[in-house]
């Protein structure tokens, strides 16, 4: 269980970044009046692809046990079986490695794009550049809303509050899908496209 964790959660805040990052870029080339070209589906598959082989093998770190392995899982508050510290150097090895691994450097990152696309006023007025930029920017936002109070409440809150704190954020994680497709349907073409296969 805490391979699929680490991994569905992993690759989703990975898969984010790489979109925040082509979103990015396609934002900045227009700004400066450069051509943008959008990724093949070679390199998209490319990209997802080394997303699961990492998130893959970083979920494997917590099946090995030993006495001098530096990361642990275990039935986080009984709920879930989630990597968790059990003392100060699985603590220390848990926020300072394996975390920013695992979401911290894409939640930076998705971070950082977002407040340079604010800061450099890279956001078209108009046309369909615009319309694609705040489609991409609705899903991660909805990435934010899901996953970042999700993570409190899984990793950060639990040790000091009641189980049915950890329980919360489970349940909040697993509504994403939903919210995904209700922010989705919002772009006029999908909910077009959508309409016409029902």
């Amino acid at each position: 269980q805490q391979w699929y964790c680490v991994f569905g959660i992993g690759s989703n805040a990975w898969l984010n970044a790489c979109i925040a990052r082509e979103l990015y870029t396609m934002l900045k080339l227009g700004h400066n009046l450069r051509r943008y070209k959008s990724p093949t589906r070679v390199h998209v598959s490319q990209q997802a692809l080394g997303v699961f082989l990492f998130m893959g093998f970083l979920g494997t770190w917590c099946a090995i046990e030993g006495p001098n392995w530096p990361i642990h899982a275990g039935a986080a508050s009984g709920l879930a079986c989630l990597p968790i510290e059990v003392d100060l150097a699985s603590t220390l090895f848990f926020w300072l490695v394996f975390f920013p691994l695992f979401t911290g450097i894409p939640s930076v990152y998705i971070i950082f794009v977002t407040y340079q696309i604010w800061r450099c006023k890279l956001l078209p007025p108009t046309g369909k550049r615009r319309l694609l930029a705040v489609y991409f920017g609705r899903l991660i936002l909805v990435f934010y809303i899901m996953w970042l109070p999700t993570m409190l409440l899984l990793f950060v809150i639990p040790a000091y509050g009641p189980s049915w704190v950890h329980f919360l954020g489970g349940l909040w994680s697993h509504l994403q899908g939903a919210v995904s497709v209700a922010v989705s349907l919002m772009k006029p073409d999908i909910l077009s496209a959508v309409k016409h296969m029902l």
